[in-house]
């Protein structure tokens, strides 16, 4: 009975959207009826609603259908009286259902509470009864069963009866004025029968979309476009599917009608909005100028649609509108809506735009660095370069990217931990080990980071082996459609790799200490360029950075500095640079990337540039 009204109180709106013909305002369209298209689509848009909710009628899905149609719908179209007095009739049908929800809810609870409390006291006179050696008492009271609450759920179910019976009167009442109006507006906008659409042909439509090859799919669609002209969604699937066997012709003519029809229907169109950004996509493609306003005009329908924005997005920075690119990009930022992928836009739009300001703030956030792919970090310190790149990068890479040698009897493996972030799925990963290219390594998954092994690659300090003099690793990932990238580590201490994540023991990681050695990433080779994370020395309690040292003891330095642990001061150096880092008292010896060096017990020199900072 539930479904039966609520199928009623949704077909009493099947007609509210007729007043919306004044709202087909379709400036692309110069038909002399457009405005009874308008009143034809508005009609079809009900009967989906109506279909969808007939298909599942729960709660939430009229609440659903609801907001997509009612309450966004653009009312400065809505010229007749009666149009509105159906708005308020159905708004108050939906509401009424709510309040008939909530009462029955009530009920139920109640008759709960009442048999529990019968059932309770019955029980406990019993047991009182026989406690006390009453047993005359117990005989009288004897034991119960659902007979004795018969009359309870009798009550219950004539309450119930009255609220149903409540809301079908209302319903009925509804709907007699509904089909008066309804069949009036009919025949004064004289819409033809083949404009509306029948449940029929939308169980048609969904035995098409289901269709997962697309040629099968576009003939199956094409078979209904007699009685689908009217019904704009059928324009964008029918779209996405030439778009999708590649016709970029025939997808913009589809995307066009579906502006044409959808237009000015709804005050929010995330459809429209999607439609019209692929149109933008298309034009771009094929050189057309006309792609940034297209694009533009997807932004103002509807600014929820995730997908749009960051195509918008893309298509107006490459035609110089950074502005609105920026705008689109942020859109998605503040809503929360797929963060990722929407900061990597905004980071390439900065690039683009030359924001070198911008795009260092948002480097500086560790929330942010956080949710960017390393490789889209990469290549925004690559345009940054010199002196620019914030300490904080630094160490976010240090932190999220580390090996360690796993000892055996024999032959020793390098196993390394990655976060997420590096996406090492998507990459292609080899070693480099003395000169020696190791491939196919073990890739498995651990505490949500991604483990590299590679077995059986060297001796690296085991039992019946002794710690080689030198060591040189590297880590090459080669993401697709990028350039390798080669990751140079360094063996290090423990203490050293402990000062990386002093306070925040949470997160440092379980292999961190081991007696084969931890390696961290010295430096990065990325698109010709060579971003240096640490000089190599000895860690301090307090710092979250490297420092280089000599093994010569310095000489008092003339500025006390308790973090010796520090970034080195030009991050960015050129892959081919074989300069040295000299300190400002004398210069220190070079060291080779990978080589191990002894490391004296020396006071900081306080050579940094920049000042240094604590870890979090």
């Amino acid at each position: 009975m539930r479904a039966l009204i609520i199928s009623l109180t949704i077909s009493i709106f099947l007609t509210t959207a007729v007043g919306a013909e004044e709202a087909g305002n379709v400036p692309r369209s110069p038909n002399s009826d457009s405005r009874d298209r308008a009143a034809a689509v508005a009609l079809n848009y009900c009967r989906a609603a109506f279909f969808r909710i007939k298909r599942n009628g729960t709660k939430p899905v009229l609440v659903e259908e609801q907001e997509n149609i009612l309450n966004n719908l653009n009312l400065n179209g809505i010229a007749d009286q009666e149009v509105v007095t159906l708005y308020t009739k159905v708004l108050e049908e939906i509401g009424g259902e709510t309040i008939a929800e909530k009462e029955r809810q009530h009920l139920k609870s109640e008759f709960r509470r009442n048999l529990g409390r019968q059932a309770m006291a019955s029980a406990f006179l019993l047991s009182t009864q026989v406690t006390t050696f009453q047993y005359g008492e117990a005989l009288r009271t004897g034991a119960g069963s659902w007979w004795d609450y018969r009359n309870l759920k009798t009550s219950k179910e004539s309450a119930e009866w009255n609220i149903e019976k409540s809301r079908m009167v209302q319903v009925v009442n509804s709907s007699s004025h509904f089909l008066d109006t309804f069949w009036k507006m009919i025949q004064k906008k004289n819409i033809p029968d083949r404009w509306l659409i029948r449940c029929a042909d939308l169980d048609s439509l969904d035995a098409a979309l289901d269709e997962t090859d697309p040629e099968i799919r576009l003939r199956l669609l094409q078979r209904l476009e007699k009685f689908m002209e009217c019904y704009p969604p059928y324009w964008y699937h029918v779209a996405r599917t030439h778009q999708a066997l590649g016709d970029w012709d025939k997808a913009a003519e589809t995307y066009e009608n579906l502006a044409n029809y959808g237009a000015g229907h709804f005050r929010r169109d995330e459809m429209l909005a999607a439609g019209v950004a692929n149109l933008a996509a298309i034009q771009d493609f094929q050189g057309n100028r006309e792609a940034a306003r297209t694009a533009q005009e997807a932004l103002g329908y509807a600014d929820t649609t995730w997908q749009a924005n960051l195509v918008c997005a893309r298509i107006l920075a490459k035609h110089g509108k950074y502005e609105l690119a920026e705008e689109a990009a942020l859109r998605n930022i503040d809503a929360h809506l797929e963060r990722t992928q929407s900061l990597v836009a905004l980071m390439t739009i900065y690039q683009d735009a030359g924001e070198r300001e911008k795009l260092i703030h948002w480097l500086r956030d560790e929330q942010v660095l956080g949710q960017i792919p390393v490789p889209a970090v990469l290549r925004a310190c690559t345009y940054l370069g010199s002196n620019e790149v914030p300490t904080m990068v630094n160490r976010h890479l240090l932190r999220t990217l580390f090996g360690y040698a796993d000892l055996n009897l024999g032959m020793d493996d390098i196993v390394f931990r990655a976060d997420p972030l590096w996406q090492i799925g998507t990459a292609k990963v080899s070693l480099l080990i003395n000169g020696r290219t190791v491939h196919a390594p073990e890739l498995g998954q651990k505490n949500e980071a991604a483990e590299v092994r590679f077995r059986d690659v060297s001796q690296l300090g085991g039992i019946f082996s002794s710690t080689p003099r030198s060591t040189k690793i590297a880590l090459v990932l080669k993401y697709p459609h990028m350039q390798p990238t080669v990751l140079h580590l360094r063996r290090v201490a423990p203490t050293a790799v402990t000062a990386i994540w002093q306070n925040d023991g949470a997160r440092q990681p379980s292999q961190l200490g081991r007696r084969g050695g931890n390696y961290l990433v010295s430096d990065i080779k990325f698109e010709g360029r060579q971003l240096s994370l640490i000089r190599y020395g000895r860690p301090t309690r307090s710092g979250g950075r490297l420092v280089e040292t000599s093994p010569v003891k310095p000489e008092p330095p003339k500025v006390a500095d308790e973090n010796p642990i520090t970034p080195p001061t030009n991050p960015f150096l050129p892959a081919s640079s074989k300069k040295e880092i000299k300190a400002e008292t004398k210069p220190s010896p070079t060291i080779k990337i990978g080589e191990v060096t002894p490391i004296m017990e020396t006071k900081p020199t306080g050579i940094t540039a920049d000042p240094p900072s604590q870890i979090p």
